[in-house]
């Protein structure tokens, strides 16, 4: 307790001192304390033996904004967060890098504990050079379009931050942004079949995963296109495989440096009680083979389309239609893999409300409502229908990890050999109320109907009906 004071005494001279010499700069100061309580029935999904788990998730934000000016800005977040009653192997990202969700040990420096940790979230600088441009470094959060690339993913209890330089023009009708940064340092690690300890074992080498694009978002547009953002992102990693980072390629063990380009559209607009969004991506790549292994062509995409109608004289009521197809990749050319890699997209905004599935070799075709009853009050309902895109025997959904949100295991090894598309209809239904002064309440219950490709015949695996209730308190300051 004493050093605490002692910190916090130490923080208010210096405070004190900044002030005095350039009283143009001003202190502001915001957090957020978050409780989600999740309750899971039917987690394996047999019915004939249910398994029920349920845990708290409690996280706190608190973040200083210096601002000098109009030209110099200076933000640092802190946060707390912890798991009460969760699964022993819940990976909560070990590791500040939004990459990185998976086994603490893994990773050198910044090792947190898998239920519970405290870290300097994002800690970045602004300067606004002249009229036109300006650059910000340092972790921070980054989001492309509405999320279907980069997104914060807030519902994480470890929302996604990334050691980043960027730079961004600024014009009339266009801001053009450029960028670079790291997804993931993993250390030095041997790829010639040994383990690392320090020697020559193998091919050693810094495994790291570094990106760099350049972003074009056009502005004064029509009230048709209010929206319209062009992107190319490259993403470069080492030798073999990167825990939490989506792999790029058939042949991992026998792999070497890989490279991934992505070319990205978002465009979204309204027209009278109409509204729509399209994001796309279209990857292409190689991943290098080591020890006479073939190289690997990547090649991958993504189209996730929504069309809404209005009525705002009907309790703002909204219905929509989406529908979001992927690549797969079947995995009989080991020289090939045409599986699209997500990347870092907002999982609980683009996906049903339970996580269960992710984006990778995924059709989804979603039909929704919302209504706001009162001023402070919001409820919805979506209906997912989800398939394999590919749906030969090797060409496996992406079934999300805890890390990402996911309460349920449906043992999809069993059903690996399976040739059914249908993974399930999932069915969320939510509320919102917001009470005033930053105080929300909210609440969720989700239902997963399972889909032939998760009971293949004389395979009793899954024959259960999971389901979740969320019940959620957030305070904002």
């Amino acid at each position: 307790m004493k050093k605490l004071l002692a910190v916090l005494a130490m923080v208010a001279v210096c405070g004190g001192f900044a002030r005095a010499e350039d009283k143009g700069t001003e202190f502001k100061f915001g957090g957020e304390i978050l409780e989600r309580y999740s309750n899971n029935q039917d987690v394996t999904a047999t019915s004939s033996i249910p398994t029920q788990t349920s845990d708290w998730l409690q996280r706190n934000m608190f973040h200083v904004n210096a601002v000098s000016g109009d030209s110099l800005q200076g933000y640092l977040s802190f946060l707390n967060y912890s798991l009460w009653g969760g699964s022993g192997a819940f990976p909560n990202n070990a590791n500040p890098y939004s990459a990185n969700p998976g086994t603490a040990s893994t990773f050198t420096g910044n090792t947190l504990n898998y239920s519970n940790g405290v870290q300097a979230h994002e800690a970045w600088f602004w300067w606004k050079i002249n009229d036109q441009f300006g650059i910000r470094a340092g972790r921070q959060s980054v989001v492309l379009g509405d999320g279907a690339i980069f997104g914060k993913n807030d519902w994480l209890m470890n929302p996604y931050t990334y050691d980043a330089l960027m730079g961004r023009f600024t014009w009339d009708f266009m801001d053009l942004s450029f960028a670079g940064g790291k997804f993931v340092d993993a250390g030095l690690a041997d790829f010639g079949g040994g383990t690392f300890t320090g020697a020559a074992t193998g091919q050693n080498t810094d495994t790291e995963i570094t990106w760099y694009g350049l972003d074009g978002s056009f502005k004064n547009l029509p009230e048709f296109l209010k929206s319209a953002e062009l992107t190319i992102l490259q993403a470069n990693g080492d030798a073999k495989t990167v825990p939490g980072f989506p792999a790029p390629a058939v042949t991992l063990a026998q792999g070497g440096a890989w490279g991934l380009t992505n070319y990205i559209i978002h465009v979204k607009g309204e027209a009278s009680i109409i509204d729509y969004r399209i994001d796309a991506n279209f990857q292409s790549g190689k991943q290098k083979g080591l020890g006479g292994a073939a190289d690997v062509t990547i090649g991958g995409s993504m189209f996730d389309l929504e069309l809404g109608a209005n009525f705002p004289e009907f309790m703002k009521g909204r219905v929509y239609l989406g529908y979001h197809s992927d690549s797969g990749n079947d995995g009989t050319d080991a020289t090939k893999n045409a599986s699209y890699q997500p990347l870092f997209y907002d999982i609980h905004k683009f996906g049903g409300g339970m996580d269960v599935i992710g984006w990778g070799n995924l059709t989804d075709i979603k039909v929704g409502l919302t209504l706001n009853p009162s001023e402070d009050s919001t409820v919805g309902l979506e209906a997912n229908i989800l398939s394999r895109t590919k749906s030969t025997a090797g060409a496996a959904p992406n079934v999300l990890t805890e890390s990402q949100g996911n309460r349920f295991a449906l043992g999809t090894a069993a059903s690996a050999a399976s040739t059914d598309a249908a993974l399930g209809t999932e069915l969320s239904i939510w509320g919102t109320h917001n009470y005033g002064h930053g105080f929300s309440l909210m609440g969720q219950l989700g239902f997963f109907s399972l889909g032939s490709y998760f009971k293949p015949t004389g395979v009793s695996v899954a024959s259960g009906n999971p389901m979740q209730f969320v019940a959620q308190a957030k305070y904002s300051f």
